[in-house]
């Protein structure tokens, strides 16, 4: 939490997003031929997560949803913001599979999605500035899929009350201890 507000004090999270917005319209897309030879490594290696260990915590937050007595939709993306795998439960709210989706995406920026809210509420600026993300929201339920210190994707519940979504999502998240 900490650093959440390191992330967000001082400045204006709008700030924050023009510079970047800057900084990646002012690189180069494609480098020089010169650049190329100067550097030998063309590609990099990235952690990202399986279908498989996506799958298996769909399973585990339904799992969770089941014991809990509600209907969820469940949502992992990998570490691009690209659906990896989804359920809806029978019965579960349609406005849950969009929020379960956004949920897991805005994960991806290294921290629940109620620990986020609980840093930005307070500050008008921050909460309009987080509306020039497209898929992202502040409503809890949604948590970082991390492994080794390194975000590779999030995972998003919707459906139920904050606390529920975030038991199952907890849940999802715990099968990276098994």
């Amino acid at each position: 939490m900490t650093q959440l507000r390191n992330v967000f004090s001082g400045g204006s999270f709008l700030l924050l997003c023009v510079a970047v917005s800057a900084s990646i319209a002012l690189t180069p897309a494609v480098g020089s031929a010169e650049d190329a030879k100067q550097s030998p490594q063309t590609t990099y290696t990235k952690k990202t997560i399986t279908h498989a260990l996506a799958a298996r915590m769909v399973e585990a937050a339904v799992a969770r949803a089941k014991e809990l007595g509600v209907k969820q939709n469940v949502a992992v993306v990998d570490d691009g913001g690209h659906l990896k795998a989804f359920a809806r439960m029978d019965g579960a709210p349609l406005l849950g599979i969009e929020g379960s989706q956004r949920k897991a995406y805005t994960a991806l920026f290294g921290f629940g999605t109620a620990d986020f809210y609980n840093a930005i509420k307070d500050d008008p600026a921050l909460l309009v500035g987080l509306s020039h993300f497209e898929g992202a929201t502040v409503v809890g339920g949604g948590l970082p899929i991390t492994i080794d210190g390194e975000v590779v994707g999030g995972i998003g519940v919707g459906g139920g009350t904050v606390e529920q979504d975030i038991s199952c999502a907890e849940a999802g998240v715990q099968v990276l201890g098994e």
